[in-house]
């Protein structure tokens, strides 16, 4: 299922999309896109509760040490989070593509702009500009809020926080097997390195 989610969301990345740099999501319109790993947080639970059982049994038989426990959480919670989190890459090129754009013609504009402000403060052009440019620029209207728009733009769906119900999903079976068997400083221990990640 995964997999088909993954060329779904490839097969719309190549749509012609229409994205806009000042969509109140910060994403063009398609943020929703970057709360699909949401949906597999059951998923990740059963298997990371299948996954906490083996540690569990391992460390009351004594035969992984505190290290390899802490290894094997983070290498989980990077897998989980990155299986769950490439799809959404996909779209990470037409965002990119529209800030872009919408960069170039926000700066051109603004200088249309600014060059009719400028002879409306100074009677004269500062920069060399022909009446027909400064006429031209005073019919413009500014356009900072989109250039700032754009600039904050996140070409990358997925992040932090969308990710948190899956990381916890995957993280708190195996930290559940281990506080059957490791002292509380140990866990907390592993519990920062994983706040690192």
């Amino acid at each position: 299922r995964i997999i088909i989610v993954g060329v779904l969301l490839k097969s719309l990345a190549t749509l012609d999309l229409r994205l806009t740099a000042t969509h109140p999501d910060g994403a063009g319109g398609i943020g929703f896109v970057g709360g699909f790993p949401n949906a597999y947080t059951l998923f990740v639970l059963a298997l990371s509760c299948n996954l906490g059982a083996a540690i569990a049994e391992h460390l009351n038989a004594q035969t992984i040490t505190t290290t390899t426990y802490s290894a094997v959480m983070v290498v989980w919670l990077l897998i989980t989070n990155a299986v769950l989190a490439l799809p959404a890459l996909f779209f990470t090129k037409p965002l990119a593509d529209l800030q872009q754009r919408t960069l170039e013609m926000a700066q051109a504009r603004a200088t249309q702009y600014q060059i009719g402000q400028e002879h409306d403060t100074f009677k004269a052009s500062i920069c060399g500009a022909s009446d027909d440019e400064i006429s031209a620029g005073k019919a413009v209207t500014d356009s900072g809020v989109i250039f700032k728009a754009a600039r904050n733009l996140s070409t990358v769906l997925i992040q932090r926080s969308s990710l948190l119900p899956v990381s916890a999903a995957a993280v708190l079976p195996l930290f559940a097997a281990g506080a059957t068997q490791l002292p509380l400083k140990d866990l907390v221990s592993i519990l920062r390195k994983l706040l690192v990640f």
